[in-house]
């Protein structure tokens, strides 16, 4: 049975709190800034709206977890736009109502119903972006990302045991099927080559890869499998790529993480180089995501990821091929970094 939210949020006084007044007026800030901004952030289409704005926070009322949930990604908000002069307050406040949050909702993960399913599919998206904008110490924005996208499957997998009735029952999920597909021809040609790389990179790799003997070693190359998962991220990737030209859907790119799957993240893990030369074109969607105001949780990541990891490939195989070098320059371009010397193809002679 799920304890009243009120009683739940208040008779264990937060530490930031120092009156029962002053954490319920902390609370009422919070819940202010979740209706007149923070929904807005994770906000892909209008139609989002009603349902973040208004029935998500009425819903909360009913489950302590997933309002924990809104109060800490509030809180996340608040701290960002004050700055570190005056964020330490809701920081704090970010992690309790976080930690409480997450002990409840894994209490739950053992009886998902159609009753419960969409609270636990957002409380799980609300937990990825605030790990992502709230990342322990001394973490890359690689491991924020691998560590986002194994929160964002683990959403993903609360909606697969029902996925028919939550798109059938959620008007936003319906809504964008609803938008119709885009063709890659709204892309300018050049976009539309760099993409190509992916895909001659990936065949490239392979070949490279297969022909060279494993020394000390029985492995074979599992690229059978590999080649279909990689097949299946370029084109979703890619997809990604038309559909923020179109700009209908916006953060349509996170879609990369499910289509992907969990070999894709095992990958990214390894830091197999193929896996990292998709993440780096994502991280260009990423920061087009991030010219946003309201997308405050992404910040500087693309342009961090883009230009970490193509430092780390300039060290694989994939810096051998023409069309992976041409790649690490074209996504430093798009966001804004200097060429890397290692990136120039001189002509031969």
């Amino acid at each position: 049975m799920v304890t009243s939210p009120t009683k739940s949020l208040s008779t264990s006084l937060c530490s930031f709190s120092s009156t029962p007044e002053s954490h319920r007026l902390l609370e009422l800030e919070l819940m202010h800034r979740w209706s007149t901004r923070t929904w807005a952030g994770l906000s892909s289409i209008p139609e989002d709206q009603v349902y973040l704005q208004d029935c998500l926070p009425r819903a909360a009322l009913g489950s302590t977890y997933l309002m924990n949930g809104i109060l800490a990604i509030a809180a996340v908000d608040l701290a960002l736009s004050f700055g570190e002069t005056n964020s330490a307050k809701y920081i704090r406040a970010a992690l309790e109502y976080s930690n409480k949050g997450s002990a409840e909702f894994r209490t739950h993960l053992c009886n998902i119903n159609t009753g419960n399913m969409t609270l636990l599919y957002y409380f799980a998206s609300l937990a990825a972006v605030y790990n992502w904008a709230v990342p322990s110490e001394h973490m890359s924005t690689l491991d924020r990302l691998t560590m986002a996208f194994d929160m964002l499957l683990g959403a993903f997998n609360i909606a697969l045991t029902n996925i028919h009735w939550l798109c059938q029952n959620h008007s936003t999920f319906g809504a964008v099927l609803s938008y119709g597909t885009v063709t890659m021809d709204i892309l300018d040609l050049d976009t539309r080559i760099a993409l190509n790389r992916l895909t001659t990179v990936s065949d490239q790799l392979r070949i490279s890869t297969s022909s060279k003997e494993i020394e000390g070693s029985r492995q074979e190359p599992p690229f059978a499998g590999e080649l279909v998962m990689y097949r299946i991220a370029i084109a979703q990737l890619k997809y990604s790529f038309a559909e923020d030209a179109r700009g209908a859907i916006k953060g349509y790119c996170l879609s990369l993480i499910t289509a992907a799957g969990s070999d894709f993240s095992l990958a990214m893990k390894n830091m197999e180089p193929m896996a990292l030369f998709i993440v780096m074109y994502f991280g260009v969607l990423l920061d087009r995501m991030a010219s946003d105001p309201m997308c405050w949780w992404i910040a500087s990541a693309g342009k961090e990821l883009v230009d970490a990891i193509s430092e780390i490939l300039l060290q694989t195989p994939l810096a051998e091929i023409q069309d992976g070098l041409e790649g690490i320059a074209w996504t430093r371009q798009q966001v804004g970094l200097p060429v890397l010397l290692s990136t120039v193809v001189y002509p031969s002679n």
